[in-house]
């Protein structure tokens, strides 16, 4: 059959094994060859193996997904990290004004206990952001007392520790010393 136009300009990659049976990826170019009369009397295919640069593109797309994943969370915890900081502060204040036996301080203590766990979570996301290298990018130092920081990192191990029945005793120097982390 006679070539057309529409064959002669198919390009695709295709996946095919080498000599040594391993996977590669070869891109196929369809380039027509013209008779003197302009008809197409062929077709000349030229194969190019792209497996290095496909797999380069591929290594591509997955960092700047795990980039975009780590700014997101880095996003999303300074945020919530505000949140939750404001939400405990004022919950912890109405406290002082709410009579020990009343339903309002039942409630209120309920919403100091979930921003807690809020808290937890968190602080999670963050180290998710940091241990991708992102936060530290983004992030400026700020002081933080050394104590808030010692509660944070016992409260994430109190779990696991109380379930195999380790106790955790922590005694912090008066008063906190801040650092800048």
């Amino acid at each position: 059959p006679t070539p057309t136009a529409a064959t002669a300009e198919n390009n695709a990659d295709l996946s095919m094994p080498a000599v040594d049976g391993t996977p590669r990826t070869v891109h196929t170019r369809n380039l027509p060859i013209n008779g003197a009369d302009g008809q197409i009397r062929g077709i000349l295919v030229v194969l190019r193996d792209v497996t290095a640069e496909r797999e380069r593109m591929q290594r591509t797309i997955e960092e700047q997904k795990m980039a975009a994943i780590s700014a997101l969370a880095s996003n999303l915890s300074h945020t919530a990290s505000n949140l939750h900081k404001l939400i405990r502060v004022r919950a912890e204040a109405m406290l002082d004004y709410l009579p020990n036996d009343s339903r309002a301080r039942q409630d209120t203590e309920g919403i100091v206990s979930a921003v807690e766990r809020v808290g937890a979570l968190t602080r999670q996301v963050a180290s998710v952001a940091r241990a991708s290298g992102h936060a530290a990018e983004h992030t400026p130092l700020t002081p933080i007392q050394l104590t808030d920081a010692v509660n944070t990192a016992v409260e994430l191990v109190r779990t696991p520790f109380d379930a195999q029945n380790i106790q955790i005793e922590l005694h912090l120097a008066e008063p906190p010393p801040i650092v800048q982390a």
